[in-house]
């Protein structure tokens, strides 16, 4: 038989999934390991829904996205991020994973290096592997409150370094960037000719502090920010999330 493909191969299994599969064969759990909020999708969320499948949007859609979702998503990003974007910004994604893993496949050739967090979520390291980059770690401690530390970040890029991955409000951490911090990692992303990815999914659920986004200090088009309805509109079934991004 042929060989699977090395990415393949390198790949570990999510630990988080594995939990999740032995916990569906169980009854009265509270789940602790996947992302899920736990309320259900509001009701006009699902009547709206229901509505738009009657009336026909049931089929294909244009590759970014229906224009009159993305027009609202640039005044959500405007009222909630701060940020002043155009629907040609904007593509729409089966969910924020999908995001991640288009934005690395765009940017990603074989042997580059993506900075990656730490602890953080698994499906990063994955994701990069099925890209053809190499995966490297950068340390989030719990001295630190779990927060990047720029200097030391800065001593692991290399030649081969393309991007970084930051994720604030952090899964699994918790930590939400200091604006000052989220300054620091977008000057640190130009000094170095860098992506950064910026992971801001769980934007929503913040108890302390305030969400930074970090496209509001790039004045250069070297971030991409993925966002998702999964954790702020308890619709993590529904796969549906999107990318802000330059057009260059």
């Amino acid at each position: 038989m042929p060989n699977l493909a090395q990415s393949v191969v390198q790949m570990r299994r999510s630990g988080i999934r594995e939990l999740m599969e032995l916990a569906s064969a169980m009854s009265d759990v509270i789940h602790l390991e996947v992302g899920e909020p736990s309320f259900d999708t509001p009701a006009h969320i699902i009547e709206a829904a229901l509505k738009a499948a009657r009336e026909g949007y049931t089929r294909y859609t244009p590759n970014m996205g229906y224009l009159s979702l993305r027009e609202r998503l640039v005044r959500k990003l405007e009222r909630v991020n701060g940020l002043h974007v155009t629907p040609d910004n904007i593509v729409v994604t089966p969910g924020a994973v999908c995001g991640i893993a288009s934005a690395l496949v765009a940017i990603v050739e074989p042997g580059d290096e993506i900075l990656i967090p730490d602890p953080g979520w698994p499906n990063y390291e994955s994701m990069v592997l099925l890209s053809g980059g190499i995966p490297k770690r950068y340390s989030l401690s719990q001295a630190s409150g779990f927060l990047p530390d720029i200097g030391l970040l800065e001593r692991q890029i290399a030649p081969r370094t393309k991007a970084i991955i930051t994720n604030s409000p952090s899964n699994p951490a918790g930590a939400v960037f200091p604006r000052d911090l989220v300054r620091e990692l977008v000057e640190l992303a130009s000094r170095h000719d860098l992506f950064l990815i910026s992971d801001e999914v769980y934007e929503a659920i913040v108890f302390d502090g305030e969400h930074v986004s970090a496209q509001s200090f790039d004045t250069e088009g070297r971030v991409i920010g993925v966002y998702g309805f999964s954790k702020s509109y308890a619709m993590t079934g529904w796969r549906l999330g999107y990318v802000v991004a330059s057009r260059r």
